[in-house]
């Protein structure tokens, strides 16, 4: 075990988040039931510990019941597979917009159903729908994941602090996902993540850094500090993901 979390949490299938272990999670990024299904089948194919469901893809995500029912079919799909549930607004990388109150009917209808057991919100709401969004996982057993994303840079390590101190006053797990600008970043990076772990954080952590550059924290993030990395099977969410049977192979070398 490598640099495990002050707070863990088991799974349904048994995997601990934040346990030591480098969890891989594959995205679905399917626009339809059918292809939810097939895609979910097909990923599970490769025994991932977790699956994100991509909802910002799935083309009825403004109806609370159309997404309540596609989790019911990923949960059929899915067995014992946890599900991380992420749906994604314009303006945060993804590919459709909610008003607020949209959103979160979305994601008390998908809570309710109890087929997901993780949900994916940016930082960058308001406190107050932070708070509304806690309560709603609250109430269903679902974990909150408080991400903060970058697409074009690398923070100073102040800001990167401030970020995982807000997450880790509301979330169950903070996350990050940057675009390191040289190997530099990555260093510095990864030393603050294991050093917070050590000194003052206590909830399982994300940390994900883009790109080439930062594909080492995708293959050997357990090393490095981070919990949880997105690996590919039917569908990539981000920019440096690699196939997780790549993923395995390179860790596999690094474990020894």
């Amino acid at each position: 075990m490598q640099h495990p979390s002050q707070k863990q949490y088991t799974l349904r299938n048994g995997k601990v988040f934040g346990g030591g272990t480098l969890l891989a999670c594959c995205p679905l990024v399917s626009a339809d039931l059918d292809a939810l299904r097939t895609d979910t089948e097909a990923t599970c194919k490769a025994f991932p510990d977790i699956l994100e469901w991509r909802a910002d893809y799935f083309e009825k995500l403004s109806d609370p019941e159309a997404v309540a029912e596609a989790a019911r079919v990923v949960r059929v799909a899915a067995g014992d597979v946890p599900v991380l549930f992420t749906p994604r607004i314009t303006a945060e990388g993804g590919k459709q917009d909610l008003e607020p109150e949209a959103k979160k009917a979305v994601i008390r209808a998908v809570c309710e159903t109890g087929c997901i057991d993780l949900i994916d919100i940016e930082m960058r709401w308001n406190e107050d729908f932070i708070r509304d969004v806690r309560a709603i996982a609250d109430a269903s057993g679902v974990r909150l994941v408080l991400s903060y994303h970058d697409f074009k840079g690398m923070p100073d390590l102040d800001t990167i602090r401030e970020k995982l101190e807000f997450a880790e006053k509301y979330a169950d797990i903070n996350k990050l996902a940057l675009m390191p600008q040289n190997f530099h970043d990555v260093a510095a990076f990864c030393k603050m993540i294991v050093e917070a772990k050590q000194n003052w954080m206590q909830n399982p952590v994300i940390g994900s850094l883009m790109g080439d550059i930062g594909a080492v924290t995708r293959f050997g993030g357990g090393s490095l500090g981070t919990d949880m990395c997105f690996v590919a099977v039917t569908g990539v969410s981000g920019p440096g993901q690699m196939h997780i049977d790549d993923y395995r192979i390179l860790n596999e070398l690094i474990d020894g």
